[in-house]
């Protein structure tokens, strides 16, 4: 369903030595990590935070965007998650 998921690409930076996730969906927001384990960790807390922003809001979730590679995080998880119940 449109809305439902959100993707993040991960890529490894030489020049920054990290790994820098980019969300298409949310603006084009950008986190990073040292690890690829603490980029995904990241990315998921920028997407939970955003998307917990937008419901209170009352703004309509973004349009997925499918990458061949990137991670699709499932908004639904979210829409039950606590958080996301507290912040509407």
């Amino acid at each position: 369903a449109p809305g439902s998921k959100i993707s993040m690409t991960i890529e490894w930076s030489p020049l920054d030595e990290a790994f820098i996730v980019t969300i298409p969906e949310l603006s084009k927001c950008r986190t990073h990590g040292d690890t690829y384990e603490e980029a995904v960790k990241n990315g998921r807390e920028v997407i939970e935070l955003v998307v917990s922003g937008l419901l209170e809001d009352g703004t309509e979730l973004p349009v997925p965007i499918h990458h061949q590679n990137g991670e699709m995080i499932d908004l639904h998880e979210h829409r039950d998650s606590k958080a996301v119940r507290r912040a509407g």
